[in-house]
């Protein structure tokens, strides 16, 4: 399943942690908008549904998928389905989804390494500091919350930030046009529906980075597809 895979890769932890990290509101319109709002509760998740650490789940290329990076997928992949409002959900379906997400993001890891493309543990433990920095029990509770430890993060952080230097090496029209950002603006203020809307040259940079982003979003997708084409793939669960 496409979307499932690039979903995945949506749902990357690091993506998800910034995002939370990164607003920049003062703290009483911070309080105003998750007031009420219930608090991370930590993933239900049985040991049926987890694979021994050590298992190997796919073989993909020769290279050998375990356990652990099953597990780390897998919560990713339920939270999902559990926040669609699914009440009851299908664990054989979780699993097929969760083994097509790491299948996908096992084929991108060789193609970026294939070119060569590393990113220095400073700059990973950087990350994960500053993001501790901005709210460290948000931090705690989103590890928890998906059955997370700090090494696993920084591994899917590693591996976030080495596909965003490859997408800006191979993706070369990505950026969208002034008049793309524009048509964008448009269907932004129908959305208004009379409200306040900014005007153009207060949003443009973000509508830029928004249409760019899902244009990144688009080329991994279909470079992806190409690649498990050519792939060996093995499931061994």
């Amino acid at each position: 399943m496409k979307k499932i895979m690039m979903l995945a890769l949506a749902l990357s932890i690091a993506v998800i942690l910034a995002a939370c990290g990164d607003d920049k509101e003062d703290d009483k319109t911070k309080d105003e908008k998750t007031a009420g709002q219930a608090p991370m509760q930590e993933l239900d998740i049985s040991d049926e549904e987890k694979v021994k650490d050590d298992k190997v789940v796919l073989h993909i290329n020769g290279e050998k998928v375990k356990g652990d990076q099953y597990n780390a997928i897998y919560p990713q992949i339920k939270m999902q389905a559990t926040g669609m409002g699914q009440k009851k959900v299908d664990k054989k379906e979780l699993k097929k989804q969760t083994l097509e997400a790491l299948v996908g993001q096992e084929l991108l890891k060789q193609e970026v390494d294939n070119k060569g493309i590393e990113v220095p543990k400073k700059e990973v433990d950087k990350q994960i500091e500053e993001l501790k920095s901005q709210d460290e029990e948000q931090y705690k509770a989103f590890l928890k919350q998906f059955h997370l430890d700090e090494e696993t993060l920084k591994d899917q952080l590693a591996f976030e930030l080495q596909l965003n230097e490859y997408a800006e090496k191979e993706f070369k029209d990505i950026e969208p046009t002034d008049e793309e950002i524009k048509d964008q603006y448009k269907q932004f203020k129908a959305q208004g529906q009379g409200e306040d809307v900014p005007k153009f040259e207060e949003v443009k940079d973000q509508l830029k980075a928004q249409i760019t982003q899902e244009n990144k979003g688009k080329a991994i997708q279909k470079k992806t597809e190409e690649l498990k084409e050519k792939a060996d793939i093995k499931e061994k669960i």
